[in-house]
């Protein structure tokens, strides 16, 4: 069989479960959940998704400065938006425009760090829509907008850029301290 063809085969599986698992099972599911089961559904997609990046990177199909970029970019955007889940942030605010900002970065740099153009193109086609679509398109979905919940604070979610979050544990003492209570107290950490 060509490479082509298995492409092509390859897509259309592809397409296919995107469409099944994002748009009929995905909003049954966060219809059922509490936020907190949906934030941990979000971690896993954005956990499958960064390893789809990581693979890219592994075969070669991109540079390596394209994956440090984009798991910053995963890192300080997604990541930082599923932490904040179910918060609903306003179209215009500074969080939206990281948001976009962070996205376009990232896709930017994986066009620009294709190491074979014609080869590759397959392939950020993929990523795409595996990687960088996904996480964003599943979190978009989950987010209650229109509800009375959206304007309503939440208690297990500090709406709080990572940035700022990670600047305060390491230069306030007392945040440093409370960070490692909270750590311990998941579990995580030496003595946890």
């Amino acid at each position: 069989m060509a490479p082509s063809a298995i492409y092509a085969i390859g897509y259309f599986f592809s397409l296919l479960v995107f469409a099944l698992g994002v748009g009929c099972a995905w909003p049954e599911y966060i219809e059922r959940r509490k936020a907190s089961e949906v934030r941990s559904a979000l971690y896993v997609a954005l956990a499958l998704a960064s390893s789809g990046e990581l693979c890219i990177w592994w075969v070669g199909a991109v540079r390596p400065w394209v994956m440090l970029l984009a798991m910053f970019c995963t890192w300080w955007g997604a990541f930082d938006a599923f932490l904040r889940y179910p918060t609903v942030h306003e179209i215009y605010s500074p969080f939206a425009f990281k948001q976009t900002i962070l996205l376009a970065a990232k896709l930017a740099a994986y066009i620009m760090g294709l190491r074979t153009a014609q080869r590759s193109m397959t392939m950020l086609v993929g990523v795409m829509f595996g990687c960088l679509f996904t996480p964003l398109i599943l979190w978009l979905l989950a987010l209650p907008i229109g509800e009375v919940v959206s304007s309503q604070p939440t208690h297990d979610v500090v709406d709080v850029d990572i940035l700022v979050q990670v600047w305060r544990v390491l230069v306030n003492p007392t945040d440093r301290a409370t960070f490692r209570l909270l750590w311990r107290g998941r579990g995580g950490g030496v003595g946890g």
